[in-house]
């Protein structure tokens, strides 16, 4: 144990070795990815979890593997920019209000960040 509840694991193949920090408390409540200084996913995730850009698929998963859906992407937008109050508008058949990212695509369309199709 380097510092409290941070654990190094050393691996070795073939005679290579490699040693890896690994901490089993962490204040990052996402359980599909892996807190460590070795994973390159860690850091970019926790910067934008702390930060409000991006919070996950629900409470604990972030799905790092899954494709950005439009609605993520302008809700990302959305909060980079702060959750500007806007009132909804209904400018889209397949956006109602009750949708999670109802603000977010009227604040874009708005702002002439996102238009919909012709149908």
């Amino acid at each position: 144990m380097t510092n409290e509840g941070v654990y190094e694991v050393l691996v070795e193949w073939r005679g290579l070795m490699t040693s890896y920090q690994v901490s089993l408390k962490t204040d990052f409540p996402i359980a599909d990815v892996l807190a460590t200084t070795t994973n390159w996913k860690y850091n970019g995730i926790r910067f934008v979890y702390d930060n409000e850009y991006m919070s996950g698929v629900d409470e604990i998963h972030f799905a790092p593997e899954s494709n950005v859906t439009r609605a993520m992407l302008v809700q990302i937008l959305y909060n980079m920019e702060g959750e500007p109050e806007v009132p909804f508008t209904p400018h889209f058949t397949d956006v109602t209000e009750n949708k999670w990212y109802a603000k977010a695509v009227t604040w874009a369309y708005t702002n002439n960040i996102a238009s919909g199709y012709d149908n």
